[in-house]
């Protein structure tokens, strides 16, 4: 398990890309991760300080670096849809079929996801980066976790994780 800061949370102008610190928000602030590379899946945990079911959204993405392949995948759930939607993209944007499953339980502040390895090219090992935003009506709020390690598109101003972490393969 990775441990991430509490309090880390970062604010912006729904509209604008300039980021401010907001310690003070709740929702949407990791507090830590946990990455479990099995045999048949990639097993990824995000526990949040707290986790809402209300406002304009919750949007978390996820990257993934294999020795082969970088893969992205956007967890979006929106007012009406809150269990929350997955599409998996590679590393230009395009569309990757994968039976990707998640569960987002806001009474845990928990998302759960689950990737199989065979999306992935069955890798000896995985980096994994998180970057978690929930949209509010004058605010987005963002924070990231391990996001150096697999998104390259993290935002500077969401801080991420200091230590390196590959996941090898279990069993």
């Amino acid at each position: 398990m990775h441990r991430d800061p509490a309090g880390d949370v970062a604010r912006s102008p729904v509209g604008s890309n300039a980021y401010s610190p907001d310690p003070a928000q709740a929702a949407g602030d990791i507090v830590a991760t946990r990455v479990v590379h099995a045999r048949l899946a990639i097993w990824i945990q995000i526990r949040f300080r707290e986790l809402v079911d209300h406002g304009n959204g919750n949007f978390h993405l996820i990257g993934i670096k294999t020795p082969w392949r970088s893969r992205t995948i956007e967890l979006d759930a929106l007012p009406g849809h809150w269990e929350g939607t997955t599409t998996m993209t590679d590393a230009h944007g395009r569309a990757v079929d994968c039976a990707v499953t998640h569960r987002i339980s806001y009474d845990r502040n928990r998302v759960m996801l689950r990737v199989p390895r065979m999306c992935l090219g069955t890798p000896r090992w995985v980096r994994v980066g998180i970057r978690s935003t929930v949209a509010g009506a004058p605010f987005a709020y963002a924070d990231a976790a391990r996001a150096h390690l697999g998104l390259d598109t993290a935002e500077e101003s969401a801080p991420a994780a200091e230590e390196p972490v590959e996941e090898p393969a279990e069993g």
